[in-house]
């Protein structure tokens, strides 16, 4: 394949032929893709994305395909494995282009993984590997960079309770969004901070912040953002007003509907909360029907391994038990505590 590097770029010469010979090796994860339930339509679209990137890549134009493998990672966000390889084609593109465009790939791409890591409940080696992309942001001068890397490392340092250095680094993306970065971005970090303010006890001041954080997403439509800040509305506004709880759900859900193709965590943390929601009600029928949706959720529609949305589903089943006082409760409680790197 080497000798298509000198053709021009913009030429389909060839392209026909390569094409071919890079879908004829299915990859293991997509195979697992496969037997996840992912549609077989999505997958062959999937290897056709990822082809025509090398044909490019092959061709010469590097900085073009770095960027399709860009795009590919985004839209496949949800699917660790498809990301992570996705990546490694990231910076294999951008090796040769200039220093600046290199720094910008190896930026970028770090901090994906390091969010990959998150999900697969790698936490030590996300949080390096966030260090490294906020290193590399900070050299780049790139602001949205800083502050989505810095955000999402500050969720991980809260999942361990370490919630001054989570304010702390929240804190500084806070004063630098607010002056400089572009509207999609500015809700990450107001929500990191409100949920981290909640999970302190904090809840008036959480909740004010989050309906902030809200109103700054739907603004941006950035429909991602408005999902999980609904979702996590209504999980502290279950401690003291269940019909808010209820209406923010919904919320999210019909998010979800309209924009959610791809939101397939979201909707998980959202069948997560409808079952916490109708364990406060006392409706032990109805917990259980939302668990059973959220582990065929899981099985059907999440790709790769989320162990924390399985502990989570333990979980509410243990407490639910515990409320009925089932004498299986403490039992699976211990099964859920099997887990304790596993549920955030």
């Amino acid at each position: 394949m080497r000798h298509l590097g000198r053709q021009d770029p913009r030429s389909n010469r060839h392209v026909g032929v390569v094409l071919l010979v890079q879908l004829r090796s299915v990859p293991v994860w997509v195979l697992g893709a496969c037997s996840l339930g992912v549609g077989v339509t999505a997958v062959i679209v999937l290897q056709v994305e990822l082809a025509l990137a090398a044909v490019i890549a092959d061709l010469g134009d590097r900085r073009r395909a770095a960027r399709r493998y860009a795009g590919i990672a985004t839209r496949h966000a949800s699917q660790p494995e498809v990301v992570c390889q996705t990546l490694a084609r990231v910076r294999r593109s951008a090796r040769r282009l200039p220093a600046p465009r290199h720094r910008h790939y190896l930026a970028w791409a770090a901090e994906r993984e390091a969010r990959m890591k998150g999900m697969a409940d790698e936490e030590e080696s996300a949080l390096r590997t966030y260090a490294r992309a906020i290193r590399l942001f900070d050299q780049l001068h790139d602001i949205d960079g800083r502050i989505a890397a810095r955000a999402f490392a500050a969720d991980l340092l809260r999942s361990r309770g370490r919630y001054r250095a989570a304010l702390g680094m929240l804190e500084g993306a806070l004063s630098d969004g607010a002056l400089f970065a572009r509207a999609y971005y500015k809700p990450w970090p107001r929500f990191y901070h409100a949920i981290t303010l909640a999970a302190m006890g904090d809840l008036d001041d959480g909740l004010t912040e989050l309906a902030q954080a809200q109103a700054l997403a739907q603004t941006a439509h950035n429909w991602q953002a408005v999902a999980w800040i609904a979702a996590l509305r209504a999980c502290f506004e279950r401690a003291h007003d269940l019909p808010a709880a209820h209406a923010a759900l919904q919320t999210a859900e019909q998010v979800i509907r309209d924009h959610g193709r791809r939101l397939t965590l979201a909707q998980a943390r959202v069948l997560f909360e409808h079952a916490e929601l109708a364990r406060a009600h006392g409706d032990a029928l109805q917990t259980r029907l939302w668990v059973r949706r959220l582990r065929d959720h899981i099985a059907s529609q999440v790709p790769g391994k989320v162990p924390y949305l399985v502990a989570h589903a333990d979980a509410v089943e243990a407490e639910l038990a515990r409320d009925l006082g089932d004498p299986c409760g403490p039992y699976a409680t211990r099964e859920s505590d099997k887990r304790p790197a596993e549920g955030r």
